[in-house]
């Protein structure tokens, strides 16, 4: 049983091709949080403090929420959440550090909305 009301039959088509593509939209989202990682990974400021070189970056956790609704406007609109965390990474040198056990400074739920424009999803 559908829980929505659609004010016309192109309002539920428009929500059945949006809902039809909301998960590969999801599935995309996580590829680009890891590559996102990456890419912090290999832009690394690096500080010195106490003899010991270390930095900071944002790292992702897998996408844990990807729900898909309809406003009371009657637009499709999506939810992705995931963690995020700040990691830390310090060593004698800025080798050691990259190849060290990241430590977790904080960690936040992220929820992220999007809509559905043009025959996409729009972010």
């Amino acid at each position: 049983m559908r829980k929505f009301t659609f004010h016309s039959k192109a309002e539920e088509e428009l929500y059945d091709k949006a809902a039809s593509k909301f998960p590969a939209f999801c599935h995309d989202w996580q590829r680009m949080l890891r590559d996102r990682e990456t890419n912090n990974l290999s832009s690394l400021t690096w500080q010195s403090r106490d003899g010991l070189q270390y930095a900071t970056y944002t790292g992702y956790g897998q996408v844990d929420g990807c729900e898909m609704k309809e406003s009371t406007q009657g637009v499709p609109i999506g939810k992705i959440s995931y963690m995020e965390m700040l990691y830390n990474v310090m060593g004698k040198t800025s080798d050691e550090a990259r190849h060290s056990t990241p430590r977790v400074v904080h960690q936040y739920h992220t929820l992220e909305i999007f809509s559905w424009e043009k025959d996409k999803w729009f972010y």
